[in-house]
């Protein structure tokens, strides 16, 4: 008897596996670009405007600290995203949604779905949790490339993140005094728009933008779906020499034997905090004339953080699991400086 002839990659499967090796060579860590952009930006600032080289870089380190609330925002979208999506009530969503696939390409179609849908929410939600889920998903679907898993996991910042609820842009521009006067006015264009702000209404939930969402979740899926190697074509965890382990996090054990310990373990205080909390948010909300105007950067990361605290439970989980995400945000704690407040000054330079 002739064993079975194993399923071939087709055109994009290919294609997918050659673009990845050639990643894998040449393309180095994000960091690398910002740097690179800082070069780029000095040297056209010194030589596409009337600035001296002394004058772009006195523009360029007297900038370098401008963005550190920006950057503090964005790093507490990521601890909070990841606050959230290991916590034991998505821990049990993950390990109940991962038993659905029983193919690579429905596995790898599975995590993209989940990627982008969640990257609405939040972004750094999206990369918790669909990194969460692509190793459970691993542990249980036979074959799956786990290159394709770790790029499907990616995917919801890759697109739709911009168009959801923590979109830097659209939150940007909602939140007085989160960009510059400078580029407030110009947004302002003569007063047309008020303040130089625009609020949500206006950006993320325009009903085009939905519809984008949409479409783009469809050609993303089946893309992902068609580029995954079939099984025994690809190259799973094991095959890369990734151990997946059994549990994602360890829950700090209940320890009540002092009156410190107490409080820590307790979900007393996180109950009052909550509590408070959402009151208010209700009134908050119920001040603004417009509740969708009155969504911003700071609103959500705040409500984020509540979620935290009530999935949670206990002021011991939340601290563990805060001290586990904080890793995650040293990218954007070295990068952001580098990626934007260069761009800002060589403009001021150049207008003037």
């Amino acid at each position: 008897m002739q064993p079975l002839a194993t399923e071939q990659p087709g055109a994009v499967a290919r294609l997918a596996s050659t673009l990845t090796e050639w990643a894998e060579r040449w393309v180095p860590d994000a960091f690398i670009f910002a740097l690179l952009a800082t070069v780029v930006i000095v040297i056209a600032g010194w030589t596409a405007t009337t600035s001296t080289f002394p004058q772009v870089v006195d523009a360029w380190g007297s900038g370098f600290w401008d963005l550190i609330p920006f950057t503090l925002q964005m790093s507490l979208i990521i601890i909070t995203g990841q606050v959230l999506a290991t916590s034991p009530p998505v821990g049990r969503l993950i390990r109940h949604v991962a038993g659905w696939p029983e193919s690579p390409r429905a596995a790898v179609a599975l995590v993209t779905l989940f990627a982008l849908a969640s990257s609405w929410l939040n972004w750094g939600f999206s990369l918790a949790f669909s990194a969460v889920l692509s190793r459970e998903v691993a542990r249980r679907v036979k074959g799956v490339d786990y290159r394709a898993l770790g790029a499907a996991s990616f995917l919801g910042l890759g697109s739709i993140w911009a168009q959801g609820l923590s979109s830097s842009a659209a939150l940007q521009m909602a939140t007085s005094g989160a960009i510059q006067p400078q580029i407030r006015d110009i947004v302002s264009h003569g007063g047309l728009i008020p303040g130089g702000l625009i609020p949500f209404r206006n950006t993320i939930f325009l009903w085009q933008s939905f519809v984008s969402i949409a479409i783009e979740m469809l050609v993303v899926t089946t893309v992902m779906w068609l580029a995954t190697p079939p099984t025994g074509r690809g190259r799973t965890a094991s095959d890369l020499g990734i151990d997946l382990g059994e549990r994602e996090i360890e829950r700090p054990a209940a320890k009540n034997s002092t009156p410190g310990a107490w409080f820590e373990h307790s979900p007393i205080l996180t109950w009052i905090v909550v509590a408070l909390g959402a009151a208010y948010l209700v009134r908050y909300f119920l001040a603004a004339s417009e509740p969708l105007n009155a969504i911003n950067l700071n609103i959500l990361n705040f409500a984020f953080l509540l979620a935290g605290f009530l999935l949670h439970r206990t002021p011991a989980g939340l601290m563990h699991a805060v001290r586990i995400a904080t890793p995650a945000v040293w990218g954007v704690i070295l990068q952001c400086g580098h990626r934007r407040h260069h761009h800002r000054h060589a403009l001021e330079r150049s207008a003037g």
